[in-house]
């Protein structure tokens, strides 16, 4: 036996193996299940998950800017004009 023999007969196999796993892979419709299933999580981890946390870690960072810059006992005196720079006050 040659060693072109010994490629082609493993490459055989391969193709072989490779047409098996063809013939026995899920419908379309069960692709498509477990898609909707994957949608359906994501959704879930995206709507419960994520979109309160970033609420929540802006609702926060805005009242640490304003607790921030309303101080009375800022050290530059500049409280009222940091805090209204924005907004007619």
């Amino acid at each position: 036996m040659s060693l072109l023999d010994g490629v082609i007969s493993r490459s055989s196999t391969m193709t072989a193996a490779a047409a098996a796993a063809l013939t026995t892979s899920a419908s379309p419709v069960d692709d498509l299940d477990d898609l909707r299933r994957q949608l359906d999580v994501t959704r879930l981890v995206v709507q419960k998950v994520v979109i309160p946390s970033v609420v929540l870690f802006g609702v926060g960072g805005n009242l640490v800017n304003v607790a921030v810059l309303t101080r009375t006992d800022s050290p530059g005196g500049s409280t009222h004009h940091a805090a209204c720079r924005d907004v007619p006050c």
